[in-house]
């Protein structure tokens, strides 16, 4: 029979490999990218419209050419609050037209930080709404159609905490805390097996900030390197004029960003090489 200790950490390990995917390397994120450029250019905002388009689908009117009709159409809400919940949640026509015309609001364009106050009397169904809400959330995040991706950052658990002139310091002294030994672990389980990390020379820590990869181009290779990654149609042209796509090129990547900005815009500068010139040549990039 193994012990407390033993299940425990076998627990964490199913838990992290049903939890995330694999990295990938970053050409091959691009190529993803190229290949399927509507869903990996989303933020948070736009894969949460995509879940509730989904899963509601368009809305019905019933009386298209009643001139006094208020367009409070028929939206299907079950598969979304009702089909395999443990407690379904009924939404009226009302609250199923302002729920809907507020969440195509996400899909078009930057979002303000904000709280959303659902007010109604006890027993009303608010955290039942909200629970099947984020419920629904997390399945359709882990469908194909729903996934999304982030960056993962490698670093090396030697050079951890040692740039105390960067903003980074602070948040790199508390990712090397992750590669020590806690007491409080059990003896023979280390932290990092509970972490789901390796104690090879390099500890891979998704990001703080849960930033889109593509935000690890720097900003003026942005626009030039996805001109020449996205095939010409509809898509790419959305991309460079629609309002909702501005994050692409306007956002900043977070702290940890700092410690490896050279690398990376070397690498960047590498990989648009490569998609210009043939194998071999010499070129002067000024």
């Amino acid at each position: 029979m193994r012990s407390a200790p033993q299940i425990l950490s076998s627990l964490c390990e199913n838990l992290q490999e049903r939890s995330r995917g694999s990295p990938l390397p970053f050409h091959a994120f691009l190529e993803l990218a190229a290949e399927k450029p509507a869903f990996i250019f989303r933020d948070i905002f736009q894969v949460f419209h995509d879940m509730v388009k989904e899963y509601v689908g368009d809305g019905v009117d019933e009386y298209p050419d009643d001139p006094e009709s208020i367009n409070y159409v028929y939206y299907d809400c079950s598969r979304l609050f009702i089909e395999d919940t443990d407690h379904p949640f009924f939404a009226d026509r009302l609250f199923a037209n302002r729920f809907v015309n507020h969440v195509a609001s996400f899909r078009r364009g930057a979002q303000q930080n904000r709280i959303y106050i659902f007010e109604g009397p006890h027993g009303s169904g608010k955290s039942t709404f909200l629970n099947n809400l984020l419920l629904k959330f997390e399945q359709f995040a882990n469908t194909e159609e729903g996934a999304s991706y982030e960056t993962v950052w490698r670093l090396n658990r030697k050079e951890l905490g040692l740039h105390p002139e960067s903003e980074a310091h602070t948040l790199l002294l508390q990712l090397r805390g992750l590669a020590e030994e806690d007491p409080l672990v059990p003896v023979g389980v280390t932290r990092d097996r509970l972490m789901g990390l390796s104690r090879s020379e390099y500890l891979e820590v998704p990001c703080p900030s849960h930033d889109n990869p593509l935000l690890l181009i720097p900003k003026p290779y942005r626009r030039q390197l996805l001109d020449e990654l996205i095939e010409e149609g509809p898509f790419k042209k959305k991309l460079f004029s629609e309002k909702q796509y501005e994050w692409v090129f306007r956002a900043n990547p977070c702290t940890i960003y700092e410690m490896n900005e050279d690398q990376i815009a070397r690498d960047i500068q590498n990989y648009v090489f490569s998609v210009n010139f043939e194998s071999g040549s010499v070129e002067r990039c000024d």
